[in-house]
């Protein structure tokens, strides 16, 4: 999928998320932030929050909350900064609390004057970055069980996208989308994990209920696809394993 928003790090939250252990606590924040990437200001509760007392700043919840890790970004045009991260105080990341870290410190400042100074005074601010995938292929490289589980899961995380942004679309609660689909509100949820694949039947339901097409194309690796055109299969993202090239996509 063709991302809408570009995602950069802050080089303590680079820090941080390095320190973070665990595969599972890991891969629930690439992809809360790569729904991020997608969505931008379309990414709906539970999966982001307005922090209470910190204008202009956001929460990201990884698996819709139950992860005790929360990505702390922060929207500049069509750009989010990951300042820090959040988590809960038996389980510290950091000696030092996010709120005192200079980059959150000079976005929380930065918000009380007008946009222009706002991008002036982030980037005078952090002058280290890391994008999003940057550090997503550093975590590919580094851990093969992580890049397996990450390419496995491509559909799951297109179908999540779809969902979550038809219920910001709609103005729709996961209870809502649920009903339309048939559905209990855990089995919306479930699916805006974008942790497990969705079955035929599942992608055939959605489809029918809310009017979303979606393609999958798997090919051997060295043939270039036919049955899908060069413009999707270059604008959507084509995952390479075990010697097959797979492509999805969705429109609604």
């Amino acid at each position: 999928m063709e991302a809408h928003f570009i995602v950069f790090y802050d080089a303590d939250a680079v820090r941080e998320l390095e320190s973070l252990k665990g595969r599972r606590e890991r891969n629930a924040v690439f992809i809360v932030i790569d729904k991020l990437r997608m969505l931008g200001p379309e990414l709906a509760p539970p999966h982001v929050k307005s922090l209470k007392g910190e204008e202009r700043l956001l929460e990201l919840r990884p698996r819709q909350g139950s992860s005790s890790v929360r990505p702390i970004c922060r929207r500049i045009g069509n750009r989010y900064v990951i300042l820090a991260f959040s988590v809960k105080p038996d389980k510290p990341i950091s000696t030092r609390p996010w709120r005192q870290h200079a980059s959150v410190q000079c976005a929380t400042k930065a918000c009380r004057i007008n946009n222009s100074r706002v991008i002036i005074v982030l980037m005078a601010a952090q002058p280290k970055t890391v994008s999003y995938e940057a550090l997503l292929a550093e975590e590919m490289a580094r851990d093969p069980d992580f890049r397996e589980e990450w390419e496995q899961t491509a559909l799951a995380r297109l179908v999540a996208v779809q969902l979550i942004k038809y219920r910001a679309t709609n103005k729709l609660s996961q209870r809502a989308l649920a009903e339309k689909l048939g559905k209990k509100q855990p089995y919306v949820a479930r699916l805006e994990a974008g942790e497990t694949n969705p079955d035929l039947e599942t992608l055939v339901n959605i489809s029918r209920a809310l009017g979303i097409e979606f393609v999958i194309d798997i090919a051997p690796a060295a043939k270039t696809p036919e049955l899908v055109t060069r413009e999707v299969a270059a604008e959507h993202a084509t995952r390479r394993r075990s010697g097959v090239s797979v492509v999805v996509a969705a429109v609604g």
